[in-house]
């Protein structure tokens, strides 16, 4: 968690996020910090149409899979950011990510399809703060439930179904079918849903809620 004594520059970008009221999503398991972790790279996801990032992290498996997750309800780009000359993690986190925009993207298609040279941008640039247009928090709350999502089920799959078969009690013959089955409907409801409570509830509801929780 957020260490509780910021100063007044951070709390006053907090209070201007679109998440910041909703206490019951910034506390909960799909909510993370966004900062560096020692020598990490970060890097924000950011949307041309919003003008601005969504979220920050360090795993770019995980935001270019969210790139093409999302590329028909948003165009987004994976900026890194802790290279910019003003970065400062006490003025950017993911408590207040939607509050700041990038110099370098004048030229950025906001329609353009997602492709292996239009979806990374390692070059410098600066962070410049942008609170007059916040995005839907909707839009943001979906981005972290697809990051957590996305993220949990990445790992590789030999590990991981073997790890996940050992804990969960599936009554299934073919464990490792069921679960890829599973995954590809909670793509599907991310794909098709706008609010992450209506995925959640789905997933709760639908794929065999007797043995399997999003953990």
């Amino acid at each position: 968690m957020i260490d509780k004594k910021i100063d007044n520059a951070e709390k006053t970008a907090r209070k201007v996020s679109p998440l910041w009221a909703d206490c019951p999503f910034t506390y909960s398991k799909y909510f993370f910090d966004g900062v560096c972790d020692g020598d990490e790279k970060l890097y924000g996801l950011y949307s041309p149409v919003c003008d601005c990032f969504l979220l920050l992290s360090s795993d770019t498996e995980v935001l270019e899979l969210l790139v093409y997750l999302m590329f028909t309800r948003i165009k987004l780009m994976v900026i890194r950011i802790d290279s910019s000359p003003n970065y400062d993690p006490k003025l950017i986190s993911n408590w207040c990510s939607t509050n700041w925009t990038w110099s370098e993207l004048g030229n950025s298609r906001v329609f353009e399809m997602p492709s292996p040279n239009n979806i990374f941008y390692e070059n410098s640039g600066e962070l410049i703060s942008c609170t007059s247009s916040i995005p839907d928090k909707k839009l943001v709350q979906l981005m972290f439930f697809a990051y957590y999502v996305v993220e949990w089920f990445k790992s590789t799959p030999g590990v991981f179904y073997h790890k996940v078969c050992e804990l969960i009690d599936f009554p299934f013959s073919d464990k490792f079918t069921e679960l890829k089955k599973m995954e590809k409907n909670c793509y599907r409801l991310i794909y098709t849903c706008t609010d992450y409570r209506d995925i959640e509830s789905q997933v709760l509801d639908t794929l065999v809620p007797e043995n399997f929780q999003l953990c």
